[in-house]
């Protein structure tokens, strides 16, 4: 716990003297928000019901551009969950139909150092790796949680993703048309379980999560038109029969391949816009929960604030998985689809109203009937 709390310590200490630096073009920047979800079972899954999930999202940077600490930036993002669980209660799918829902997590989310030089970018300290890796621009206006991290990562190896971060570094090299960027996290089975991580118990002892991604982007006249992401992970980790993580047959070495695309269809003359995106992973069968990932979205956005509504989308995620514990936890060999409808109601500026649909198909691989779920999402922003 000392090393997290001199961490902590160091930080707050950092950001606080750069904000009290009255320096010209030094960048502060804040935004917040408070997301409500009220989940609602209509039929199938486990059993009826509804359920109330929040989160609190306070996120502060700071970057220095003149001085002895010139090019470097101060993060501090804190965030607050429920322990509200509408999938592991009431659905009973494994994908997760709201990506609010997790255990209760305390306030520090991530707290981080950034440098930059010339096209060169470095990071380090309590970090979510889906910020930086493996995630979908166009796939985001979505709810599902898997269009935000793959089941492939999140379901097989317990690293660095919301609500609970652990340690890590990123370094990048970024250019307008492509960045080729790496990381590495630290790696426990027994974090995942508590409601924040513990430098003193988990700092890199029992193993560590390595990935590494290139990214490409195409643009026209209009500004940029797609994006293409191939990455690859590799795990290394101890793993023990009394660990938290649910499975005997986890390997000490694992691994997986993913693809991500965001494209912009079309643009249509009243500044509205058609986007999609595709997503892939892969990782081995005989060791992993979740083999192969697929998802597939598109939306209609519009930019202009007299549309209503301000996005239209559908789009589905399928998931194959494996019964590794042998206890029923999913149907091996099968499968789990989710089909989602969204939309998006801009007002008062600082408002958005989401209503949204998912319709899943063979939860946990069928151990439960086909469920339809409705949920309503409140977003309300601190700042413009």
């Amino acid at each position: 716990m000392k090393y997290y709390t001199l961490l902590s310590s160091f930080l707050l200490i950092c950001f606080y003297c750069c904000c009290q630096d009255t320096i010209n073009n030094n960048k502060l920047e804040f935004t917040g928000s408070i997301t409500i979800d009220n989940v609602s079972n209509i039929s199938g899954g486990i059993k009826k019901g509804n359920n109330t999930l929040g989160l609190l999202d306070v996120n502060t940077w700071y970057r220095i551009n003149k001085g002895v600490l010139k090019n470097i930036g101060f993060n501090i993002h804190l965030l607050k969950t429920t322990n509200a669980k509408p999938s592991e209660n009431l659905i009973g799918d494994i994908q997760t139909v709201s990506n609010i829902e997790g255990n209760a997590s305390r306030f520090f989310y991530e707290l981080l150092i950034n440098y930059k030089i010339n096209k060169f970018s470095i990071t380090t300290g309590l970090h979510d790796l889906n910020s930086e890796f493996n995630v979908s621009e166009n796939a985001l206006n979505f709810i599902n949680s898997s269009f935000g991290i793959f089941p492939v990562v999140s379901l097989n190896i317990p690293t660095s993703i919301f609500p609970i971060t652990t340690f890590g570094a990123v370094i990048s090299y970024n250019t307008k048309k492509f960045d080729i960027a790496g990381g590495v996290y630290n790696l426990n089975y027994d974090f995942v379980e508590n409601n924040s991580f513990k430098f003193d118990d988990n700092f890199y002892q029992k193993g560590y999560f390595a990935i590494s991604e290139f990214r490409y982007r195409w643009f026209n006249g209009s500004g940029k038109t797609a994006e293409i992401k191939a990455g690859g992970f590799y795990k290394k980790g101890k793993h023990e029969k009394d660990l938290s993580y649910p499975s005997e047959n986890v390997s000490e070495n694992n691994y997986g391949l993913y693809l991500v695309g965001d494209f912009k269809l079309k643009e249509f003359s009243s500044n509205r816009e058609l986007l999609s995106f595709v997503q892939i992973g892969h990782a081995p069968t005989r060791i992993n929960l979740s083999s192969e990932y697929y998802g597939l979205g598109f939306s209609i956005i519009s930019h202009e604030k007299k549309y209503f509504p301000s996005q239209i989308g559908l789009a589905v995620a399928y998931v194959k998985l494996n019964d590794l514990v042998g206890d029923k936890f999913v149907n091996s060999g099968r499968y789990e689809s989710t089909i989602e409808l969204t939309s998006k109601i801009n007002f008062l500026n600082y408002f958005i109203l989401q209503p949204d649909v998912q319709y899943i198909i063979s939860p946990s691989g069928g151990l439960y009937n086909n469920s339809l779920a409705a949920i309503l999402r409140l977003i309300v922003n601190f700042t413009k």
